[in-house]
């Protein structure tokens, strides 16, 4: 697998992670303005794709010698 197909996937499955925990606050009974159904999702997907920024680049330097660099 490429440095870059590694990449997109830990930043992908961040994001969606990320805009799964979102929704968790949605069904609460609170009455925030922020638990509104899109707001929540997309600050939870924000978060999980800045956490995938950081987690993949750690993640390719720990496991780089099973990498390749293959351009496509």
């Amino acid at each position: 697998m490429s440095v870059w197909d590694t990449s997109l996937q830990i930043t992908t499955g961040c994001s969606i992670v990320g805009a799964w925990l979102g929704a968790f606050p949605i069904p609460l009974d609170w009455d925030r303005p922020w638990q509104v159904w899109p707001i929540s999702c997309s600050l939870g997907a924000t978060g999980g794709f800045l956490t995938g920024l950081l987690a993949a680049p750690l993640w390719i330097r720990w496991y780089r010698k099973q990498l390749t660099y293959k351009l496509k």
